[in-house]
């Protein structure tokens, strides 16, 4: 046997003993790796998520689900095949007074509650956006549910955390699966107004009971976006300003107008020298005015007569007694 055989002998051999050791490595090492670095990578939204709930532990659920897998490096990986796994749902929540409250309210005290589990069933996923729809019927938590996710959403208005956990998912690519993976997803949701009646089967509230009276409720819808934003509730816009009005500019006052030189008067032309002007008529002389006639002063009216003195009464003399004569 020839130098050059022996060579190719040993190449051979090598390369063999190199495929059969790289194969389990890329297979039980350097694949599983990658399928954990994709899921988690894996972004998950929920666009519309429509819910409607049993008299007591399930819940039925729509959702539509819009998956985005990563290229790795650049190249976009073949169909992978998800197998049907369980699908945990948790919220945020925490105890105020011994009640359940919504995450919104919890600040930094919120912690994970969970809602329920469901079986997600299998699905092909591509790199790039994938979307899908699924019906489940998920085992609930009926009190955390009402307090930490249906108020919270539909009465109060505000937002709430959906966390997404499976244990032990099984992925297969190109034939070779690869399973005990993990994957964990983190969503912010708005409750979206309006509800539609729906009458669940039997499978859903009753699934140990299919001759039992069906169970007719409302529907409520979310909108569930990728990603763990705040839950604060927006700020208010403020109402714009009132543009001013513009100030009117100020009306020129009219310019006035300039003042008409008189035409100068021209001067009387003199009278012919052999012709005398006129002499002016005298004005009349008025008539003098009448002297009043003088006011006669009034006439004393008579002193009154006085009446007459009535001359006195001379007393009388008496007549002579007898002893007067008889002195005589």
């Amino acid at each position: 046997m020839s130098t050059r055989s022996k060579l190719c002998i040993g190449c051979a051999v090598c390369s063999a003993a190199i495929f059969v050791v790289m194969v389990p490595i890329g297979v039980f090492v350097i694949g599983p790796f990658v399928a954990q670095k994709i899921l988690d990578q894996t972004i998950i939204a929920v666009p519309n998520m429509t819910q409607a709930a049993c008299p007591q532990n399930y819940t039925w659920l729509f959702n539509d689900v819009k998956i985005q897998v990563p290229s790795i490096l650049g190249i976009h990986l073949p169909a992978t095949t998800l197998e049907s796994y369980t699908q945990e749902t948790f919220t945020t929540a925490c105890e105020k007074a011994g009640m359940i409250t919504s995450g919104a309210d919890c600040g930094e005290n919120a912690t994970e509650y969970q809602m329920g589990y469901y079986t997600s069933p299998e699905m092909k996923v591509y790199s790039g956006e994938n979307h899908d729809n699924m019906t489940v019927t998920m085992k609930s938590n009926s009190a955390t549910i009402m307090s930490a996710w249906v108020l919270p959403l539909w009465l109060m208005g505000q937002k709430t955390r959906l966390i997404l956990k499976a244990k032990d998912i099984k992925v297969k690519v190109l034939g070779i699966r690869f399973g005990g993976l993990t994957m964990r997803n983190e969503l912010t949701c708005r409750g979206v107004a309006g509800q539609t009646s729906i009458t669940l089967a039997n499978s859903v509230c009753y699934p140990n009971d299919p001759k039992h009276q069906q169970y007719e409720t409302n529907t409520y819808h979310a909108i569930c976006e990728a990603g763990a934003m705040s839950l604060a509730p927006a700020p208010a816009t403020p109402a714009p300003a009132p543009t001013p009005q513009p100030t009117p500019a100020p009306t020129p006052a009219p310019t006035p107008q300039p003042t008409p030189t008189p035409a100068p008067t021209p001067a009387p032309a003199p009278a012919p020298a052999s012709t005398p002007a006129p002499a002016p008529t005298p004005a009349p002389t008025p008539a003098p005015a009448p002297t009043p006639a003088p006011t006669p002063a009034p006439t004393p009216a008579p002193a009154p007569t006085p009446a007459p003195t009535p001359a006195p009464t001379p007393a009388p003399t008496p007549a002579p007694t007898k002893a007067a004569t008889f002195l005589a």
